[in-house]
């Protein structure tokens, strides 16, 4: 069976006899690789997962107590957990955030009339005259 981009799905795991499982979305399936989003709400986080295509032992629907039973169910072969996998703009988004919340810029517009009229008022020789 093909693998549903785009689709939630129940990824199982196995390790030393223990079995758990997430449900993940399916972002990109390609001939190498499989990558998931988990979608964390409490923290406002998604956090990408890949595993190997070579790594995945069966893909269908099955009646498991460990899954959801109206998903398509990802079954990793023994031993095999997804990675996180971490893109070099997330990296690149960070460091920018940092500096756009020191770095203050200004525009000459907002030094306007308020300055001027002020050096005009101290300065008497341009007879400038305001209410004040």
């Amino acid at each position: 069976m093909a693998i549903p981009v785009g689709q939630m799905v129940n990824v199982v795991v196995g390790k030393d006899g223990k079995v758990a499982s997430k449900v993940l979305k399916v972002i990109k399936a390609n001939s190498r690789t499989t990558m998931f989003m988990e979608v964390d709400k409490e923290n406002r986080k998604n956090i990408f997962r890949k595993v190997s295509t070579q790594d995945i032992a069966f893909t269908g629907i099955v009646d498991s107590p460990y899954v959801k039973p109206e998903l398509t169910s990802i079954f990793l072969k023994e031993g095999v957990i997804p990675i996180k996998w971490e893109s070099s703009w997330d990296g690149i988004g960070a460091s920018v955030s940092n500096n756009t919340s020191t770095t203050r810029f200004y525009s000459n517009h907002s030094k306007g009339w308020s300055q001027k009229a002020a050096w005009y008022k101290a300065n008497s020789q341009f007879n400038a005259h305001f209410r004040t």
